[in-house]
């Protein structure tokens, strides 16, 4: 099954992460904040570590809202606390 997550801020890459590398599961992320999309997008993925150990960049999808062609069976929602008001 696909997953997609909304909103790849903090939670939702480390969420989404999680689920690709222990799960074995495909996931893509969609977000809408451009600085966010656009750095991922140059480094390659995102950068994730352990207790500041093994510092590496993982490899993600991840798509603006309106690029967005994927039908995952699971959408999980990731938002600003203060966005939520």
């Amino acid at each position: 099954m696909k997953y997609g997550i909304i909103g790849a801020g903090a939670m939702g890459v480390r969420y989404g992460v999680m689920l690709q590398e222990n799960a074995g599961v495909d996931v893509d992320f969609i977000d809408t904040w451009e600085p966010n999309v656009e750095k991922i997008r140059e480094q390659g993925g995102v950068t994730v570590a352990r207790d500041h150990e093994n510092r590496r960049i993982v490899p993600i999808n991840i798509y603006y809202p309106e690029e967005y062609k994927g039908h995952p069976g699971c959408l999980d929602c990731f938002q600003e606390a203060d966005a939520v008001s």
